[in-house]
């Protein structure tokens, strides 16, 4: 992860990003209200005081969709069940991409950096994420703002990347949302340090009143609406209905039944009607666009008509793993050696894994020797082709995990071994 200094001249250099040329007008998709699909006429939209023309009006139909899963900003104690909350509802998800940032590894999550510098965490089994997550923890000390700030770097990221899609479902799980209010927070900060960050030029943190505001450029590209999800601290959750009304979501609270509130929220989304509008070539920063359906069904959202210029930002891959659920059934087995010295593995894959004309294997191997963990292979096997993997032989007897990685389809699976068997153990 970037230090603090780094990650904040990268924030401060987003509120500087303003073109000074005048763009041209365009249409945006917005998401309406919840409720019956409406005629175009039905429909005022109004930017300030400006009344927008409406294109036309779609029906529900699939937009694109991802899950942030901060960990970063999530007290320690609740990090299973934060968890839980995510693999529960995972079958909802239908395959849409799940970042992490922050959090606890090992038998929750488990990293693996893949050869082309995809960075995975592997979501463990049901019972035991069931077990940590029953499993009483110490409270520890809040986390500070700093483990904030790569959340509000992965969206600008991400909604770039989504530019031009149709709306954007940004779903948030998070266990604090307190940070991205970021006058309330400054009010309960009483560490001297953090104070004088949150006001000093040029992070200017006090000119916005939370992420949403401060965001509103990037938020504005597809545009991207935010349902925050809460799994944690009750302070909070006036945050997160900010984050939600400044960008037309709703904000949920996690309940007993662990992924319930995300199911929800997925669930809702995927039921909102779209209006297209033609927005007016102005340069104009954050205001409050307003979509009226009849007189008193509303949303409003913070919309911003200023260009976003380019600015040095991380590779996704720096701050985020990329979360998957993986499959057991992978084989690791003999045939490969064909006379040459060496130990040498092979993939078995299952049926699931295989298809007419597969792209790049990306695999991962870590090793867990005596005294180190730090022994590990990356690698791209190509297919069609023999899956044979020459295995380092630095540490005989070792054992280690194999995990397989295909990006077109999105399977994943991995394989406990040891080096001196020829099958799995």
């Amino acid at each position: 992860m970037r230090t603090l200094a780094g990650l904040l001249s990268l924030v401060s250099a987003a509120t500087l990003s303003a073109q000074t040329e005048t763009p041209a007008p365009r249409n945006l998709e917005l998401f309406l209200p919840p409720g019956s699909l409406p005629s175009a006429d039905a429909v005022q939209v109004t930017l300030g005081r400006t009344k927008l023309p409406v294109k036309s009006i779609q029906a529900p139909h699939p937009t694109p969709g991802l899950v942030i899963l901060d960990l970063a900003a999530t007290p320690l104690e609740r990090h299973a069940c934060l968890v839980l909350e995510l693999a529960q509802a995972m079958p909802a998800l239908q395959g849409m991409a799940i970042y992490q940032t922050g959090g606890t590894l090992g038998e929750i999550l488990y990293p693996a950096g893949m050869a082309t510098g995809l960075h995975l965490s592997l979501l463990g089994p049901m019972s035991r994420l069931e077990e940590q997550c029953r499993k009483p923890a110490a409270p520890r000390t809040a986390p500070v703002m700093a483990e904030a700030l790569p959340v509000i770097e992965l969206i600008r990221i991400l909604t770039a990347r989504y530019q031009g899609q149709g709306p954007l479902r940004i779903f948030w799980l998070s266990g604090d949302f307190e940070f991205y209010d970021w006058r309330k927070y400054q009010a309960r900060n009483n560490n001297p340090r953090m104070r004088s960050l949150a006001t000093a030029p040029p992070s200017q943190f006090l000119t916005f009143s939370g992420v949403g505001e401060f965001l509103a450029e990037s938020l504005s590209l597809g545009p991207a609406t935010i349902f925050p999800i809460l799994g944690g601290a009750q302070r909070s959750t006036d945050a997160g209905r900010l984050l939600a009304e400044s960008t037309g979501g709703r904000f949920r609270l996690t309940t007993s039944k662990p992924g319930e509130a995300l199911r929800a929220a997925v669930e809702e989304s995927q039921a909102l009607s779209v209006a297209t509008v033609e927005l007016p070539a102005s340069s104009a920063g954050p205001a409050t666009l307003r979509l009226q359906v009849g007189r008193d069904t509303h949303v409003d959202r913070q919309l911003s008509l200023r260009p976003v210029r380019p600015v040095s930002t991380p590779a996704l891959e720096e701050i985020a793993n990329r979360v998957v659920t993986y499959s057991d059934d992978l084989g690791l087995g003999s045939g490969c050696a064909e006379g040459r010295e060496g130990a040498f593995v092979r993939l078995i894959l299952p049926e699931n894994a295989s298809k007419p004309e597969p792209g790049p294997l990306l695999v991962y191997i870590q090793y867990f020797l005596p005294d180190t963990r730090s022994l590990r292979q990356r690698l791209v096997l190509p297919r069609p082709g023999p899956l044979c993997i020459e295995l380092n032989e630095q540490a005989p007897g070792s054992r280690f995990i194999l995990v397989a990685h295909d990006e077109q389809t999105g399977w994943t699976g991995a394989k406990n071994g040891k080096l001196n068997a020829v099958e799995a153990q």
